[in-house]
Parts: structure tokens; C-alpha cells; sequence
């Protein structure tokens, strides 16, 4: 007997609790590699582990920003602020990718 996944249609209210004992991070070495910081995996835990049922659409100088968990920010600072604790992602076209790839390598090589 299959299941197949079926995505969810229904928007909820917005929860960014995480579970602590269990991530969805997977690290398959006994030490994350050294361009990788703390706050580089507690972002990544932050985003991955959230139930993230609602987005709103920021426009930035950078792109359209997706701030997690929030509303009516019309408040510059509150938004940088936001985005300086890792609850925003930026959204990139397609053609955009290799900036992402060369910010990505840039870290590594140092």
C-alpha cells in the first residue's frame, strides 16, 4: 500500500516552534565543516525545523525578502532587525543562482 504525499491547501496561523530533540538538519560528520558557523546552524535549524505557514513579501534592495512570522512590518529597522536574527530568506530567479553559488564558494575558499 502506497501513500503519496499530498501538500497541504489550507493556510493556518503562522508557528515557529521548534523541536529540540529532533532537527531535520542532517550532518553526516562528527563536526560541521569550518566556513560553517554557529549562527550559520542555528539559522538553518531555525528555518528547517519552523513550521512556516504563512510568508509575507518584503521588497528590499537585495530582492523580495520572506520574513517568517510576521506582519505589518513597515518599519525599516524592524525589518532589518528581523532579517539580522535569521528569520528572512531572499528570493532568487532562476538566472540569479549563480550569485548565489559564488557567495556560497566564496565562503568555503576563505
Amino acid at each position: 500500500n502506497i501513500k503519496h504525499w499530498k501538500p497541504e491547501t489550507s493556510v493556518r496561523v503562522l508557528n515557529v516552534q521548534t523541536n529540540v530533540q529532533e532537527s531535520n538538519i542532517r550532518m553526516y560528520s562528527e563536526s560541521p565543516p569550518s566556513w560553517l558557523s554557529k549562527e550559520d546552524i542555528l539559522s538553518m535549524r531555525f528555518m528547517a525545523d519552523s513550521k512556516i505557514n504563512s510568508i509575507q513579501e518584503v521588497p528590499s534592495q537585495h530582492g523580495v525578502l520572506l520574513v517568517f512570522g510576521r506582519t505589518g512590518l513597515d518599519n525599516k529597522s524592524i525589518k532589518e532587525d528581523i532579517c539580522s536574527q535569521g528569520h528572512c530568506g531572499i528570493i532568487k530567479r532562476p538566472l540569479e543562482m549563480s550569485e548565489v553559488f559564488a557567495f556560497h564558494l566564496d565562503r568555503i575558499l576563505r
